[in-house]
């Protein structure tokens, strides 16, 4: 997060703590069920070995 304000980027990042939490985010659901699916993210950046559903 530091990295990419030093450079200014002001595109809005969503952190997410876990790999269920991720999937939630990307499919609209759960929390994130008032998120409109059309609206998906540009990038998507994720640890391989991410809690509760890993990034393989």
């Amino acid at each position: 997060m530091r990295a990419l304000k030093k450079r200014n980027l002001g595109n809005k990042v969503v952190w997410v703590k876990d790999g269920e939490q991720a999937l939630d985010y990307l499919f609209a659901r759960g929390e994130y069920g008032d998120r409109s699916i059309r609206n998906k993210p540009k990038v998507v950046l994720l640890d391989l070995k991410m809690p509760k559903v890993d990034g393989l």
